[in-house]
């Protein structure tokens, strides 16, 4: 009988719903703009989230950065800015876990000006593993 706890245990937590979703990759579809007020064009994307290491990636996946807030009905991957007399830059990324809608937008007024903004809705698929 002392055997069949910890078999009981492991075999709730491995069925479990909330085990499966903490690793996931959104792979979406939508639309991309890189000038403000400019016409979108077509455009996919994926990106691989983990919740239990708070961490995600899009595109290529290059480098991993930590979720900034992790609720119910969504999910704040990146809101940062860069404000300096070099610098200023703004980026925002964010998952609509009801809508399974995908935002991001990125803003450079210095040194160039730079735009980038895509959105999509997304289906979820199994977690791809970030680069080593």
């Amino acid at each position: 009988m002392r055997h069949a706890l910890p078999l009981m245990l492991m075999l709730l937590v491995a069925g479990s719903p909330a085990f499966a979703a903490d690793q996931f990759d959104l792979a979406c579809k939508g639309y991309k703009w890189t000038k403000v007020g400019g016409s979108g064009e077509a455009y996919s994307f994926r990106a691989r989230i983990d919740l239990a290491a708070r961490k995600w990636c899009d595109g290529d996946c290059k480098s991993t950065q930590a979720i900034v807030s992790v609720g119910d009905k969504e999910l704040v991957l990146t809101d940062d800015g860069t404000l300096n007399s070099r610098m200023e830059v703004a980026r925002e990324a964010s998952f609509d876990r009801q809508k399974n809608s995908f935002h991001y937008k990125m803003y450079q007024s210095r040194p160039t000006e730079e735009y980038l903004e895509y959105q999509g809705d997304c289906t979820i698929e199994p977690f791809t593993p970030f680069p080593g």
